[in-house]
């Protein structure tokens, strides 16, 4: 009965169905009262318990309401307020219906009333109920040590949404602070029960109500990040100026994928903090990038992610570079924003890829400061055009950073290294470098050898980006086969900087493949909508150094003159140098599985090889002194001739004209 009468008045609800007793002219009287303004909540709520045979008391106080001031006194009219104390079970206990009609849902201190009823002002555990209300009579506390006044007007403003999450407080249990640092650092305990399922916010203003510093929220000077594993949220606060300020708290549960969207937060608890001293430091505000606090979020729990690299989300950095690793379950789509002081977009400071399932992320910052990342992914399977957030980290650049500064990553989307979804429905997959950024720092030779699954042969784009310039980079990479279900790319580098190496699929055994325009718009989502050639996967290789006694592993290989669909069951052993130096004698080493002969010709004289079971075609050829190119024939089958491979001759002390 007690809580039905609870309910009712606290709705505001006309209708008496569920009232078990007779009105008489006095309870319509109490109506009409309550309708008017003439009446408490309280004192109806005392005479409809009276009606029903249940004990009950008005109890006179004070309330901290949204006009109240921390620290201040609360002996005002203003603040006057009233409940109920009722009797169940021997136990007296708590009852406020007026703040049980009411929510605290607005952002700017304003009370709002709502519809539904906050079940917290029903039988309110007393230890709770003193954050917010203070009896004429110490023993109505209902606390086994009661509170002083003193004590009271201490606390931070606390509201029932508080208490609903099960929330605690970490690191401030009083709500006035006096700071003289510039920086506070607020934090609250939230429970295991919510780890994946709660959202926090928090809104820094003026003791005003102002919220600007000039063109900036004042938000902006306040880092709010959520730790899930330590289960605690903490708003990190630099004060730009010597003021007095109010920071609140906003929570939420989040039961279901639409509440994110659909649900509001509602206030938790708010402080007031004086500031009597800054630092150049608080004058900076963060950047804007995504939504939602620093950290990581609800969606990253829901794919069973691990985080693999540090757990903070606060990182100071003195090399002003740092690497965040996340493991998924499957391989997934991902992208990055990145931004600096000032909101201003820093695209070529940080690289977002997968390598397997591990999302990795490698941030150069391009100086001291600020700078926020955010991470965008979903799964490949969702097919999802617009990413959800995943995660935000704010770095912080400190001190004069490397002697050697690093060059800042070619820009593009994220999806532009690594795989592309293509390749995994191929079959294919990565054997030596399953890493698309590969660091060479002295500019050495390497193979990088990809499994071609189902694809019928692979072909290449290489690249060279330097200082905004793109120069393609063909004649210093080489395609062999490696067996028969590998394909192996040699790669030399002759200048540091970026390479991009750009591998495409084929799904049948016609044509070149020398198209630039092969591009993902050509794939319609099935193995049999393949048309011709399609870019499967990219690597980014950084050469940071090219050493100058390495002019074999700089020079151009030689000219592929065979069409993709022979070369790509070829594999060149030596000579891998493009320019020969005549007078002098080569060893020739390769295979060439259909042809029936092959010949070397330079000039008017041709010599011809010799092959084994395995057509592994071999011989030593002295390099003429009178011809300008060395050419290698092939006779296929059927006497099909045409040309495999072009070498250039050139004489003793012009070497120097085959490197870059």
């Amino acid at each position: 009965m007690t809580r039905s009468l609870f309910m009712w008045v606290a709705s505001r609800n006309s209708e008496l169905d569920n009232i078990k007793f007779s009105l008489n002219s006095i309870i319509q009287e109490n109506i009409r009262n309550l309708l008017n303004r003439k009446q408490t909540y309280a004192e109806f709520f005392f005479k409809l318990c009276e009606c029903a045979g249940i004990e009950c008391q008005i109890i006179r106080g004070y309330a901290k309401t949204a006009a109240y001031d921390i620290g201040s006194s609360i002996e005002a009219k203003q603040f006057e307020a009233q409940w109920n104390i009722v009797k169940i079970a021997d136990e007296w206990r708590l009852v406020n219906c007026e703040w049980g009609a009411r929510r605290d849902l607005s952002r700017n201190g304003t009370v709002e009333l709502a519809d539904r009823v906050d079940d917290h002002y029903f039988l309110t555990d007393p230890e709770e109920y003193i954050f917010e209300f203070f009896p004429l009579e110490l023993c109505h506390q209902l606390l086994v040590r009661p509170l002083t006044m003193a004590e009271f007007i201490q606390f931070p403003i606390v509201r029932s949404t508080f208490f609903r999450l099960g929330l605690g407080f970490r690191s401030h249990e009083q709500g006035l602070i006096f700071d003289e640092t510039g920086h506070v650092d607020v934090q609250l305990n939230f429970p295991e029960r919510l780890e994946n399922g709660i959202d926090f916010r928090s809104e820094l203003r003026f003791s005003d109500g102002n919220v600007q510093y000039g063109d900036v929220r004042l938000s902006r000077f306040v880092l709010d990040e959520l730790n899930r594993e330590q289960r605690f949220f903490r708003a990190d606060g630099y004060f730009p100026r010597i003021e007095t300020y109010h920071l609140d708290i906003y929570g939420r549960e989040l039961t279901r994928p639409e509440d994110i969207w659909m649900k509001p937060v509602q206030l938790c608890c708010r402080y007031k903090i004086v500031c009597r001293k800054t630092d150049s430091e608080s004058n900076v505000p963060l950047p804007l990038t995504g939504p939602g606090v620093f950290g990581f979020n609800n969606v990253l729990k829901s794919l069973n992610a691990t985080i693999l690299s540090r757990q903070d989300q606060y990182i100071k950095s003195v090399e002003w570079e740092e690497e965040v690793v996340i493991r998924f379950q499957e391989p997934m789509s991902v992208r990055h924003m990145l931004k600096g002081e000032n909101s201003v977009e820093c695209p070529q400071n940080a690289m977002v890829r997968m390598v397997g399932n591990d999302l990795i992320a490698r941030v150069r910052l391009p100086g001291a400061g600020f700078f926020s990342l955010s991470l965008f992914g979903a799964p490949h399977r969702m097919k999802m055009s617009k990413l959800p957030h995943l995660a935000k980290f704010l770095f912080v650049g400190v001190g004069s950073g490397p002697v050697f500064r690093p060059i800042p990553f070619p820009q593009g989307d994220d999806s532009s290294w690594g795989p592309r979804p293509l390749f995994e429905e191929l079959g294919m997959s990565c054997i030596s470098h399953p890493d698309p950024y590969i660091v060479n720092a002295n500019g050495d030779q390497f193979a990088i050898d990809i499994h071609r699954g189902q694809a019928k042969k692979l072909s290449q784009k290489y690249y060279l980006m330097k200082d905004g310039d793109v120069t393609h980079m063909n004649e210093y990479i080489l395609q062999n086969k490696h067996n028969d279900s590998t394909s192996r790319f040699l790669l030399r580098f002759p200048k540091p900087g970026y390479y991009l190496l750009t591998i495409s699929a084929w799904d049948s055994d016609d044509g070149d493949g020398d198209s630039d325009d092969a591009t993902d718009d050509k794939y319609q989502g099935s193995l049999s909508s393949l048309l011709n050639v399609v870019p499967v996967y990219n690597y980014l290789i950084e050469v940071e150094y090219v050493s100058a006694n390495q002019q074999y592993s700089t020079s151009k290989f030689p000219t592929v003159l065979a069409p993709k669909s022979i070369w790509s069951e070829c594999t060149l052993e030596r000579p891998l140098a493009r320019i020969l130096t005549s007078s002098t004698e080569v060893a020739f080493d390769f295979t060439i599985p259909r042809a029936d002969c092959i010949y070397v010709v330079q000039g008017r004289c041709a010599f011809s090889l010799k092959s084994d079971e395995n057509n592994r075609w071999q011989g030593q050829v002295t390099v003429a002194e009178d011809a300008d190119t060395l050419t290698v024939m092939a006779i296929l089958s059927g006497e099909k001739i045409i040309p495999v491979l072009e070498y250039t001759i050139d004489t003793p002390g012009h070497l120097a004209d085959q490197y870059f």
